[in-house]
């Protein structure tokens, strides 16, 4: 009896010797990449955008690092007898490569620096964020500690209202200082991000998946250096995605809708996760669908009103959004509609999307109770169907309900692993 208890004892410290030694290998990697932030002439004005050939080599050398390490964690199955490392364990590892980016100045994009200034230009000024550019008061000392600024500065917010009103604190809270107030709202979203690890996990367990499904969510580099280092606001959505998929899974589709609502009031397409709440066991649920929906109104109408309720305003914002030529690479997806349909292709990709989505509605919440599918599928069409030039960060919300997938699919761990690499080399056209 002895020996089969450090049979399994050794086993199971197998499976933590090798999540250890890739959070080694992580973590030298994190390492890498806060030198290349710190050692920047302005932490503003030279982003990986500007970087010359050799440091934009280096840094897809290091971005290439953290996915062969990261695929090699997805595609390792362990013996069944093996115990993967709790999910203390798994938070205890990941904090030293947060705290490490955590630390560093955003490296390859400014967009925390967006949502700052765009929160000071309410909080300090008293301007509204949807009506006036981020520049609109060049004499702030904010905007002279960014020096020329990026492309953005002439455009209005671009993001719900809720995630004005949480930007809040930290511009309060940092007043003296953009950086100080860039570090306070990463913090936030650090918290959040260890947050959602436990539950994440309950969902696990639940889904009755191999435990090591966890670590596939919370050492997923992308997510990592899009959250920790570059701040950006996704993370929100990927915790209102858990706590929604949690909520479901135990019946409290009210409590799910107000996390899909929470998620809309920061980004709009988190509205297509709606019908997971709406749907039981294969059933769709009328009345269900009409309080989900006055919901999810609800939580946009009582955000908007400290801003004064700008539907219109924030609608047009994001039409002009759209119709910018920034610095991030056509979809392929869209440019392949793009080349096929020319003129026509904004009613080719519209008709495509509703059909798609109609069609995963139909194959994972009415032939199979499978909100999990759902979530991943809605979202990824979504994301690569309408938004022409979106952050290959906005993936960062597809991960959980993609890793849950990878937890019991090599074929879906191996769609991740894509999935990560589009989100890590989007900047380089590839």
């Amino acid at each position: 009896m002895q020996n089969g208890e450090d049979a399994v004892s050794s086993h199971g410290w197998g499976a933590t010797r090798r999540l250890w030694a890739h959070v080694a290998v992580s973590t030298v990697l994190c390492g890498a990449l806060a030198w290349m932030s710190f050692d920047r002439p302005h932490y503003f004005n030279v982003t990986a955008e500007q970087f010359g050939p050799m440091e934009r080599a280096t840094l897809a050398l290091i971005l290439l690092g953290f996915l062969a390490n990261y695929a090699v964690l997805v595609l390792w199955r362990e013996p069944e007898a093996e115990r993967p490392p709790s999910v203390r364990w798994i938070i205890a590892a990941v904090v030293p490569m947060c705290v490490i980016l955590l630390i560093s100045p955003p490296l390859m994009s400014l967009d925390a620096t967006a949502y700052v200034l765009s929160a000071r230009n309410w909080v300090h000024h008293g301007l509204n964020p949807y009506v006036t550019p981020l520049n609109a008061v060049p004499d702030d000392p904010w905007m002279r500690q960014m020096g020329h600024g990026a492309w953005w500065v002439s455009s209005p917010a671009a993001y719900g209202p809720l995630f004005c009103l949480l930007c809040a604190p930290w511009v309060l809270l940092g007043s003296r200082s953009i950086l100080l107030a860039i570090y306070l709202y990463k913090i936030f979203s650090f918290a959040l991000f260890v947050a959602s690890i436990p539950v994440f996990h309950r969902i696990v367990r639940a889904l009755k998946l191999p435990d090591r499904t966890t670590m596939l969510y919370a050492m997923n580099p992308a997510l990592l250096l899009h959250v920790m280092l570059d701040g950006h606001n996704d993370m929100l959505m990927a915790l209102a995605t858990i706590l929604a998929l949690y909520m479901v899974m135990r019946e409290k589709w009210g409590t799910g809708a107000l996390w899909v609502g929470l998620s809309t009031a920061v980004k709009y397409y988190s509205v297509v996760l709606l019908p997971m709440v709406v749907f039981e066991r294969g059933r769709l649920h009328v009345l269900r669908g009409v309080v989900a929906g006055a919901i999810v109104g609800s939580v946009m109408l009582a955000t908007s009103a400290p801003l004064g309720f700008p539907f219109r305003i924030i609608l047009d914002g994001f039409r002009r959004s759209e119709s910018f030529e920034p610095l991030y690479r056509p979809v392929p997806t869209i440019a392949a509609f793009d080349a096929i349909f020319g003129a026509h292709s904004q009613m080719a990709i519209g008709i495509a999307t509703l059909l798609g989505y109609g069609l995963i509605i139909y194959l994972t919440l009415y032939r199979r109770d499978s909100p999990v599918k759902f979530a991943f599928w809605s979202m990824t069409t979504v994301l690569l169907m309408t938004v022409r030039h979106f952050g290959a960060w906005y993936l960062v919300a597809v991960f959980p309900a993609g890793a849950l997938l990878a937890g019991e699919s090599t074929g879906y761990g191996i769609g991740l692993i894509a999935l990560t690499y589009y989100s890590l080399f989007h900047f380089f056209g590839v």
